[in-house]
């Protein structure tokens, strides 16, 4: 077969291929459901996915294969990653091979069954021993961080962090759903406070998986204790602009322990903000509170009662002074008359 005769028949069936996929795109398209943008999502992901998202100042989520690409993740200053629905093998092998020599930070968030089947192997071995001396550090900065302010205020927002005896043990965090939840959202508070370091990125096998959105989702509801899931997660979809199957979406919407973490944010929100208006009556609800600026204020009124009472201790002084001033000549005047009167006599 000649070379001509080849390039008719790959066009032939290239055009065959093509008119298949337009017949069912317009399919799709009659039957209202969303196949062909599915379609369109599995086509382009490979592509699509190796880009980071960012959901908030200095969080960013993508697929894990964007650990390939430490160019990209030191250029957005990524030090802090955290991997949701990853086994520890596959991250293991992901850092041995691009971060074992750098200082960054790598945890894992996985199921117990997940963690109970990973093997004893070099490369896990040491993922997991240097990365849990990392996280250990940082944990004991943290909490020297908290002993250094020592008001009631600063330590309601330390206490808030439930997870920091879990974080001393491994960088694999196995639970169940509601103690990842819990443990994900403490991880972004532990590394937020170190903000001036880098920047954190949450990856999972792809930017649209159900679990790694679902975790994207209890972060929203820490933040806005009183929305729902289903505001999160229109949230989500409005401004991150993602993708979610009818599928996946009714996962999310169902998941029982994301519903009673959502609950478990709303009690502490108002536990933090009755215990917050008990120590500070007349500060408003939203007000943000700076230590220094309540110190500050009984700084000023010390420095203004001592000078208050210098200056009056001054004022008497010199009254005095005058009094006696005063008094002497007085005296000098009634000596001076009673010399006169006994020089006449």
């Amino acid at each position: 077969m000649c070379f001509e005769e080849k390039l008719i028949r790959w066009e032939e069936n290239w055009s065959g291929l093509y008119n298949l996929w337009h017949s069912a795109n317009n399919y799709a398209k009659s039957k209202g459901n969303n196949t062909a943008m599915d379609m369109e999502i599995e086509d382009s992901s490979p592509i699509d996915d190796l880009k980071l998202q960012k959901l908030d100042t200095n969080v960013y989520f993508g697929p894990c294969e964007i650990l390939t690409q430490p160019i990209l993740l030191q250029y957005e200053n990524i030090k802090f990653i955290i991997g949701v629905n990853l086994s520890t093998e596959k991250i293991a092998s992901f850092y041995t091979q691009y971060f074992r020599n750098s200082n960054s930070v790598v945890v894992n968030l996985c199921s117990p069954t997940t963690a109970a089947v990973a093997t004893k192997k070099a490369a896990i071995d040491l993922y997991i021993r240097n990365n849990t001396i990392l996280l250990q550090k940082f944990v004991g900065q943290y909490l020297q961080m908290g002993k250094k302010i020592k008001t009631s205020l600063t330590q309601a927002q330390t206490d808030t962090i439930q997870s920091l005896p879990q974080f001393c043990n491994s960088n694999v965090l196995s639970g169940e759903p509601l103690v990842q939840y819990q443990a994900f959202n403490d991880l972004l508070a532990l590394f937020k406070s170190f903000s001036h370091f880098g920047n954190i990125l949450v990856i999972s096998s792809h930017s649209y998986d159900c679990a790694l959105l679902k975790f994207l989702i209890s972060r929203v509801m820490t933040y806005y204790p009183l929305v729902t899931i289903q505001d999160s997660l229109q949230y989500m979809k409005a401004t991150l602009n993602i993708s979610i199957s009818t599928s996946d979406e009714f996962d999310i919407l169902n998941d029982k322990e994301l519903w009673e973490f959502g609950q478990t944010q709303e009690i502490l929100k108002r536990r933090q903000t009755s215990s917050v208006k008990r120590r500070c009556v007349n500060l408003p609800e939203n007000s943000t509170i700076d230590n220094r600026m309540l110190m500050g204020t009984t700084k000023r009124g010390r420095f203004w009662r001592a000078l208050g009472s210098i200056t009056f201790l001054i004022i008497t002084t010199v009254f005095f002074i005058h009094y006696v001033e005063i008094i002497k000549c007085y005296r000098c005047s009634i000596l001076k008359r009673w010399k006169k009167n006994s020089e006449k006599k």
